[in-house]
């Protein structure tokens, strides 16, 4: 599932930002200590934002996978059901040769 155009422009308004992994407590001290400010104020929300859209895209993308899926399996069982009658029918013609196959 896509989004529309208006839905890709947060995601491009936002795409400069990084997603890095949290520093724990000794990590982020030792960034302190090497002069790496946390970030600021005024770019967490907009990092918020753009994460939380790259979630609800995904979420989505996930569950319009997870239908088609459903849907896939459902035809394949039909398909497995409907091959497994012409087996048992083939099987059923070659036992008695008097039988039509039609």
């Amino acid at each position: 599932m896509q989004l529309g155009v208006s839905g890709r422009e947060p995601l491009a308004q936002f795409g400069h930002l990084v997603l890095q992994p949290a520093l724990g407590g000794h990590q982020f001290r030792a960034a302190l200590a090497d002069g790496v400010p946390p970030m600021r104020p005024e770019t967490r929300w907009a990092f918020l934002m753009g994460y939380a859209l790259a979630v609800r895209q995904c979420r989505a993308e996930l569950m319009a996978t997870q239908s088609w899926l459903q849907d896939e399996v459902a035809a394949l069982r039909k398909e497995l059901a409907a091959a497994r009658a012409e087996l048992h029918r083939l099987r059923a013609a070659q036992r008695d040769p008097d039988a039509t196959l039609n």
